[in-house]
Parts: structure tokens; C-alpha cells; sequence
């Protein structure tokens, strides 16, 4: 399995962002094994079980598996060095980077698409108004700060006591997707 991240690593990563910046402008697409990417042979298995499991309100996890850790830093490396306006509200923020992650995320793993979810935290106590992502691997998520680096990610451990899981709301990757599609102001009119 190592084998399979090297290789796709290896791989220009500069590339793909030339490649995954027009597909997340324009409509969904289907992807069959064939239009798989180099090095990923074989390496698409399902993560999730039969159902959805619920978030436990307010706790932080322990820790999670180092596949997971290998899955989020392979995309989490496609990331430009200068994230680009990608919903064109004339701001670069974190909806950019939290649809950016979900879109590359559904590209590179699209038999693992609903194992990668959008999801909003409003908390006026804190100040907290953040898209982020949560990843599922066997029923466990992992919630991932995509602006966050390879070393640093988890939304814990990012934000510290201003993140608060209770006031996660989930259920919108498809609105945030939209939204980067038709454009920002397109939709706002």
C-alpha cells in the first residue's frame, strides 16, 4: 500500500492541480477504474460500513489510523502554495479550501466519496464561522482543517478551545459544491 502513495506522490503534483481546478468550476463528473490516476491500482476499497455513524457531541478523538493519516496528506499535499478564489466572492477563505479538499478528495477516491463530507461550525461564543471537512475511515471520523498542513490538520489541534464539535452542522457539501460551480455571486443575486 506504501508503494501506491509513493508513487502517486511522486507523480507532479502541479499536474493534477492543472487538472482538479477546472473540474471543481464545472459540473459533477463521473470517473470510472479507467480514468483512475497513476499508482492507485487496485488501492480503491471502501472505507465506510453499512451505515452512517453519529458524532459523539464534543469529543475529541484520540487518535486515528495512520491509512487515514496517509489519505488526508495525499490530498491534502494537491493543495496550491496560494489557494485561488475558487467560488469568486472575491475573498480566499475557508470555503475555498474546505470545497477544494472535497472536490480533489471525490477525484482521487470516488469510491469513497461519502466518506468525505463539508462541514460548517457556527459557535457566537467563540467566534467560530468555519467550513472544514470530516473524513470517515471504519466508522470513525477525523475532522480536517484543509488551510492546515501535512503535520498539522486536525481541527483540535488547530484551533484549540475555539473549535467546538457541538456546533458542527452537517449535511451541505452539495450547497458548498454548488456554490463553487455557479460562482459566489451568481447564486447571492
Amino acid at each position: 500500500m506504501k508503494n501506491n502513495f509513493t508513487g502517486f506522490i511522486n507523480f507532479k503534483l502541479s499536474k493534477i492541480a492543472l487538472f482538479v481546478l477546472p473540474l471543481i468550476l464545472c459540473a459533477p463528473v463521473t470517473f470510472s477504474e479507467e480514468d483512475s490516476f497513476p499508482g492507485f491500482e487496485g488501492a480503491g476499497f471502501s472505507f465506510s460500513q453499512d451505515s452512517r455513524p453519529s458524532d459523539t457531541a464534543g469529543a475529541r478523538p484520540n487518535s486515528h489510523s495512520p491509512i487515514a493519516d496517509e489519505y488526508i496528506k495525499t490530498v491534502l499535499m494537491t493543495k496550491p502554495k496560494k489557494m485561488t478564489d475558487i467560488n469568486r466572492d472575491d475573498l480566499t477563505n475557508c470555503i475555498d479550501y474546505a470545497t477544494y479538499f472535497k472536490s480533489v478528495w471525490d477525484i482521487i477516491y470516488p469510491d469513497n466519496r461519502a466518506d468525505c463530507e463539508i462541514v460548517r461550525n457556527v459557535n457566537k461564543n467563540t467566534g467560530m464561522n468555519h467550513l472544514f471537512v470530516r473524513v470517515r475511515f471504519y466508522q470513525i471520523w477525523v475532522y480536517v482543517e484543509p488551510q492546515g498542513s501535512t503535520n498539522n490538520y486536525d481541527m483540535y489541534r488547530f484551533w484549540g478551545d475555539k473549535y467546538n464539535s457541538v456546533y458542527n452542522i452537517y449535511g451541505e457539501s452539495e450547497k458548498w459544491l454548488r456554490e463553487v460551480r455557479l460562482g459566489y455571486k451568481n447564486i447571492r443575486k
